[in-house]
């Protein structure tokens, strides 16, 4: 099967990284949905698979995603596991990512040991800064391993951060921009990153080079990002009566 058409159902820019989400159909018709990125004019279909599979699912779903040159496998097993994800990568041929859950130095180290990634995604605000994220890309350099950071931050601090270090150093690949915070962001800042057809210019002011707005940020206090409570035995799959459906 090859790919016939990629229409994408979410739009916006960001640092290397212009379209979220895609929708993904074959010639023979069949189709599913992705996340996707366009560099230097061309899309890339990424799979994100949010640690949802053992390795001999992960395994096989890989190898049908090979025929479709699939730009890289995230997250296909638990990392916290990171022996499975090794075991992914050494059977599917689709460059491998992990790292967003991986939380110190000494995880990482045990990842680029096992030979389990081909890219990483460390993010900056959860592994201890911009000291931490050089100390993991100057790990990874030697083992041909590159960097994409995750960003599931803002567009301001903690991508500014980012930006610093993916600026500094040789294995950067990629940085991850999430759209619908840019609108926000800007409204709670004096000085925010410049973005511009997919590239951030580097910040020359002092610090980080953004500056928040106090008083407009006392405006947006915080709220739950979700009020659902623990799973439920009736919600746990799999059980009598229930049909999984992708829709």
């Amino acid at each position: 099967m090859k790919i016939a058409r990629i229409e994408t159902f979410i739009l916006g820019t960001g640092s290397s990284k212009d379209l979220l989400f895609c929708r993904v159909e074959t010639e023979d018709g069949l189709f599913g949905w992705g996340e996707a990125y366009v560099t230097q004019g061309k899309e890339k279909v990424v799979a994100e698979c949010v640690t949802a599979m053992a390795p001999a699912h992960a395994i096989r779903i890989g190898h049908r995603l090979a025929e479709f040159g699939i730009d890289w496998y995230e997250e296909p097993c638990l990392s916290e596991n990171i022996e499975l994800v090794a075991e992914v990568r050494r059977a599917v041929s689709i460059p491998i990512v992990t790292g967003e859950a991986i939380y110190t130095r000494e995880a990482f180290f045990d990842c680029l040991a096992r030979r389990a990634a081909d890219i990483l995604n460390p993010d900056i605000c959860v592994i201890g800064g911009i000291t931490a994220m050089l100390d993991i890309a100057a790990m990874a350099q030697p083992q041909a391993v590159v960097l994409a950071p995750h960003n599931y931050n803002s567009t301001l601090v903690g991508l500014a951060a980012t930006v610093h270090v993916s600026a500094v150093i040789p294995n950067f690949r990629i940085a991850e921009y999430f759209v619908n915070f840019a609108d926000l962001c800007r409204d709670i800042s004096r000085e925010s990153l410049a973005l511009q057809d997919g590239w951030i210019e580097l910040p020359t002011s002092p610090g980080l080079g953004v500056d928040l707005d106090v008083e407009r940020l006392r405006a947006h206090p915080h709220q739950e990002a979700t009020h659902r409570g623990f799973r439920q035995y009736w919600e746990e799959y799999p059980r009598r009566g229930y049909t999984p459906s992708l829709r």
